[in-house]
């Protein structure tokens, strides 16, 4: 952490509005195909521009996305062994392995 000193990373459980928070439960599920995501998690990105932000609860989901310059990573679902791996270099370039 000492490398990205100044650089702000955000943790959060579920997934910033607009960004893998589609619900794809096809089983009578009244919320299929609408949004989880939090509207706050989305715009606390856009006004504090963290380096990395981290989200879950989607199990569906996993992948590397974008919400401006911030790198929005879903690493999965741990239960299944699913996780990522994120190295950042002194000039913080984000190299990103999802495992599984």
């Amino acid at each position: 952490m000492k490398k990205i000193k100044g650089e702000k990373i955000f943790v959060f459980h579920y997934p910033p509005l607009g960004t893998f928070d589609i619900i794809r439960d096809k089983k009578d599920n009244p919320m299929n195909g609408k949004s989880a995501g939090i509207r706050f998690f989305r715009e606390a990105i856009i006004k504090y521009k963290p380096l990395i932000a981290f989200c879950g609860h989607m199990h569906e989901y996993r992948g590397v996305k974008r919400i401006g310059k911030t790198l929005v990573i879903h690493p999965g679902d741990a239960e299944t062994g699913r996780y990522a791996v994120v190295e950042i270099d002194k000039k913080n370039k984000i190299e990103v392995k999802l495992i599984k």
